[in-house]
């Protein structure tokens, strides 16, 4: 093989040993990490606007009175996280009520460090979303093909990540907020990067990062991390051909069935109360807020309850319509709204193509963009809630069009290159009046 191009330059015997070279492959086009010098420019892109917006936001809120805190009224999740990691961080975690998540136990830990200081732990969090852009604009180098090498339309496909993920606008407003969704986002796309690499390469060793990265996601949320391993499943069914890949490589399906059998029990064990439609409704009044819609689900018959789904459902994609807009917030969500609502037959027709056809390796995106937000339907009919909910499939979807993108300007350089070249004229068979 001839020198990489770029930061991607072959790596000799001298450079590397042969036992790590064994190991990961760096040599291999597939494993190599692609797009690591974008990656590392659009992290630095990030962290300083969402640096600039969080400390903007911070005084605003001092200004106006809430002392530093979401100043738009939410439910004062930040104030909650904070109040709990400061008392990890003073030793009175034992008096502290259970938690769903340990997020304030680890926020509270990382006080222990810097003091249990508001600013502090925003900074943190500014940090997790630089780093949740620079793990996209890395996601989507691993969905180029092998015989690819970085060209420049490639290069597009990096830097299209890194700008729409950058300024994503509910990843930068709750990157400035005393929130777990940042952690939560970087935890998500963490764990589709490790188990796109495992796709590809086919190596037992990107099993250990999947396994840490799908159990941080599982603590943050268990029911979105119940539905990645769901949607990695069915798309591993639907692309490989299992008997030749069991025989093949036998750790990693032991490995993968042993995990997918986890995932069952720990699904039907966590969430075999939610089919009571009490419990269910319980949990939809948790997200209610003000900003919620009469949305209701009919459990009258299957077909009913179906129908009901799929509005509440759409809702979710499409959430906040323009006449809710009336708060701050509303009009930040409003601008992920409408290209979503735009965008929205193409979601649904590129997935459904994903599960009819044996696709591109970019397909695993989508199908877990699409699997995340299918339990939001069950549970949230609050805009606002919403907005929050839908960042890991939006930001999979924005690496997706962005790998797509790629593709359809190829296509639209043959088409441009077939209409340039037209057929010569054909012979005319009527006789020449000069030579008559």
């Amino acid at each position: 093989m001839g020198p990489r191009i770029g930061p991607f330059r072959e790596l000799t015997d001298r450079s590397r040993s042969r036992r790590i070279r064994a190991v990961l492959d760096l040599r291999d086009p597939i494993a190599a990490p692609r797009f690591a010098r974008q990656a590392l420019f659009w992290f630095c892109i990030a962290f300083v606007a969402r640096l600039l917006f969080a400390l903007l936001l911070f005084a605003y809120s001092h200004m106006n009175g809430y002392g530093g805190y979401f100043p738009f009224e939410s439910g004062a999740d930040d104030e909650q996280y904070f109040a709990y990691a400061s008392a990890y961080a003073e030793g009175r975690g034992d008096t502290l009520p259970w938690q769903s998540t340990s997020y304030p136990l680890w926020l509270g830990r990382f006080f222990m460090l810097t003091g249990p200081y508001l600013l502090a732990g925003i900074l943190l969090n500014v940090l997790a979303g630089a780093a949740a852009v620079a793990v996209a604009v890395l996601l989507a180098g691993t969905c180029v093909e092998e015989d690819s090498p970085p060209e420049r339309s490639w290069l597009h496909c990096a830097h299209l990540t890194g700008l729409f993920a950058t300024l994503y606008p509910s990843s930068v407003l709750f990157s400035a907020v005393l929130m777990r969704d940042e952690f939560l986002l970087l935890a998500g796309l963490l764990a589709t990067y490790f188990m796109m690499r495992l796709y590809r390469t086919r190596r037992a060793v990107w099993l250990v990062p999947l396994g840490i990265s799908l159990l941080i996601f599982y603590d943050l949320r268990s029911y979105a991390a119940v539905a990645f391993a769901a949607a990695c499943a069915l798309f591993m069914l639907r692309q490989l051909n299992l008997v030749g890949f069991a025989i093949r490589r036998p750790v990693i399906s032991a490995v993968l069935l042993a995990g997918s059998l986890a995932v069952i029990y720990v699904g039907v064990r966590r969430f075999a109360g939610y089919a009571d439609p009490a419990t269910l409704e319980r949990l939809r009044a948790d997200y209610a807020g003000g900003s919620s819609v009469s949305l209701a689900l009919d459990y009258s018959s299957l077909p009913a309850f179906a129908q009901s789904y799929a509005i509440n459902l759409a809702y979710v994609f499409v959430s906040p319509v323009p006449w809710q807009v009336t708060k701050p917030q509303h009009a930040i969500a409003l601008l992920e709204s409408i290209p979503l609502l735009l965008l929205f037959p193409l979601w649904i027709a590129m997935f459904v193509h994903a599960l009819v056809k044996r696709a591109q390796p970019a397909a695993l995106l989508l199908v877990v963009a699409t699997f995340q937000m299918l339990p939001y339907g069950l549970l949230s009919t609050n805009a606002g809630s919403n907005a929050r909910l839908r960042l890991i499939p939006c930001v999979l979807f924005i690496v997706f069009i962005s790998v797509k993108y790629r593709g359809w300007l190829r296509m639209w350089g043959v088409l441009r290159r077939r209409a340039a070249v037209r057929p010569p004229p054909m012979p005319t068979t009527e006789p020449d009046m000069k030579t008559v």
